[in-house]
């Protein structure tokens, strides 16, 4: 058949059109705003004509026109509530809702309410018993939410929260189910619903329930009421007070609490009206982590001996929590080997971590340790153990500085004439620590060491294998022989 025959036998009144009436158009526009999230952006804080003819209208013992009546039972009733005579107001405008037999007002006001739960005692309190009173009017969707997630119940939140926490569903398709998405998802009733979920999983974590709060709080890396510190702390740092969580856990929520509100040694001031207890858990997280990342950049080199036994000594203290903060500034090697750490996502950032200025042996790092009103600079390689005290000394060293001088001068961290003691490693130098943090900090090693026994004293025919004198002597560490104090002073170079 050719084209011409195709044309021609073609019926043109099968493709004619009919455009819907007026009427059908806003049919179908009541239908599409039923399905939709219901979490409407109307605000009328910027339209004060509409609480004005609100309040001629309630003044005469009437609602306002239709339209406004929607806005303000959605979302105007605070506006009405903070007027001159607020209380009466807002009374006699549910009561005249009340007596409407109207489906639509029903349904703005239960989204009026999920708005403002927890705004202030007696609003919320208030709408939600007048929509008891008309919930045998809202459509279907709405009434199916109110009566499966039992959203006006007494204690806002706490049913769905519960749902949340223990059903097999995914907590976002939970709180999208039961209208709490868009506008709604970030208001009133679900910031009670987080409220709730945070109070149940401070109470203890299991990974199952650590599980379902990550799902409903962190789904997408994007938190939700990533303003409330107080509510995550409370939730993910206070059961861990008393005890300790395992490294996997304690890492990712870690991670989780200083990316989400930074790092609390350099944000000191976002995180100062937390519980002193629970800023005591991720000050002693993040001294592990300070302690991780020398273990992680040392282990890289090829000479971990003296780090491995500083580590073992200073470990001991941490794990009995004397030591509440710590921070590592990395030599040039160890910095290279964190940032491709960054990098691979096992460091959060660079400024996890400090750099040491030029002049440094290139895998050579250094830890420092508040320890009650000490603070203490440990080296991972060679180097001496010193200790500052922190209000008396202008030479100690300031925490979570960027870059650090190594100089053996000033306030240089070789300095010998800065700090108020350092012990170089040699012999049994964790026995003249551990005496000085007994002395100093009221510290008993012995509480948490198992295995601490003072030096032996040498046989009365030992001497010091450079000036022969007798006496207390201790094995050099230079050169594997005896030596005296003075001797061995005097061979140790500043390091």
């Amino acid at each position: 058949m050719s084209l011409t025959d195709t044309l021609q036998s073609i019926s043109f009144n099968k493709l004619i059109v009919d455009l819907p009436t007026t009427d059908k158009l806003d049919r179908a526009l009541r239908r599409l705003e039923s399905k939709a999230d219901s979490s409407l952006s109307m605000d009328i804080q910027s339209l004060p004509e509409i609480v004005d003819t609100t309040l001629t209208a309630l003044a005469a013992n009437t609602l306002p026109n239709r339209k406004i009546t929607k806005l303000v039972a959605l979302s105007g009733l605070t506006e009405i509530y903070n007027q001159p005579d607020g209380i009466h107001f807002v009374q006699k405008f549910l009561d005249l809702i009340i007596k409407e037999s109207s489906a639509v007002y029903a349904k703005c006001l239960v989204i009026g309410y999920l708005r403002v739960t927890g705004s202030n005692e007696w609003l919320p309190t208030a709408i939600r018993k007048a929509a008891l009173k008309v919930v045998d009017r809202l459509p279907g969707m709405w009434s199916r939410r109110v009566s499966e997630y039992k959203l006006l119940e007494e204690q806002p939140g706490r049913f769905l929260a519960n749902q949340v926490l223990t059903s097999a569903n995914n907590p976002r398709d939970i709180m999208n189910d039961a209208g709490l998405r868009g506008v709604l998802g970030g208001t009133g009733y679900a910031r009670e619903v987080f409220n709730q979920i945070c109070n149940v999983v401070s109470q203890g974590h299991t990974e199952e329930l650590l599980e379902r709060f990550w799902l409903f709080t962190n789904a997408d890396h994007q938190p939700i009421f990533a303003e409330s510190l107080a509510s995550y702390s409370k939730a993910l740092l206070s059961p861990y007070i008393d005890s300790e969580a395992d490294d996997l856990t304690r890492q990712k929520i870690q991670r989780f609490l200083t990316e989400t509100f930074k790092d609390p040694r350099m944000n000191q001031v976002s995180w100062s009206s937390l519980p002193e207890e629970e800023l005591s858990v991720i000050y002693r997280w993040l001294t592990k982590h300070s302690f991780d990342i020398l273990l992680k950049v040392v282990e890289q080199s090829n000479d971990t001996q003296q780090w491995a036994e500083r580590r073992e000594f200073w470990g001991k203290y941490i794990d009995a929590g004397h030591v509440t903060e710590a921070w590592a500034a990395l030599g040039p090697a160890a910095a290279s080997i964190a940032r491709r750490m960054v990098q691979e996502g096992v460091l959060g950032s660079t400024r996890e971590y400090a750099v040491l200025e030029t002049g440094v042996d290139r895998w050579h790092s250094v830890i420092m340790m508040r320890m009650g009103d000490y603070v203490i600079t440990e080296w991972t390689h060679s180097g001496k153990v010193r200790f500052y005290h922190s209000k008396n000394n202008d030479h100690t060293p300031l925490f979570y500085k960027q870059r650090y001088s190594v100089d053996s001068y000033g306030k240089g961290l070789r300095n010998d004439r800065a700090p108020d003691f350092f012990k170089a490693h040699l012999g049994d130098w964790k026995f003249d620590v551990r005496r000085y943090i007994s002395s100093k900090m009221g510290i008993r090693a012995d509480s948490f060491h198992a295995s601490l026994k003072k030096p032996k004293t040498p046989n009365a025919g030992q001497q010091c294998h450079v000036c022969g004198a007798k006496g207390h002597l201790v094995k050099s560490w230079i050169t594997d022989k005896l030596i005296c104090n003075t001797c061995l002073q005097a061979q140790t170079k500043t390091r």
